[in-house]
């Protein structure tokens, strides 16, 4: 398997730095079929769903809207 690892700096937790690495991985390697972030957080900012700490969070672009599964 080919796995790409970013990690940000512990002060650079921000949404503008994760975009920006996304777009250069997406970038550098085009071939990317498969995406998955994972992060380590203190919560979600979404209340209508229940999510805890311990979940995985698998979404996906439906009907130009971010879906959550």
């Amino acid at each position: 398997y080919n796995i790409i690892i970013a990690v940000l700096p512990k002060s650079k937790y921000s949404i503008l730095f994760i975009v920006v690495i996304i777009k250069n991985i997406l970038y550098s390697f085009f071939n990317i079929k498969i995406k998955l972030i994972v992060s380590i957080s203190s919560g979600a900012l979404i209340f209508k769903y229940n999510i805890y700490l311990n979940n995985i969070i698998v979404s996906t672009f439906y009907n130009k809207k971010n879906s959550i599964f």
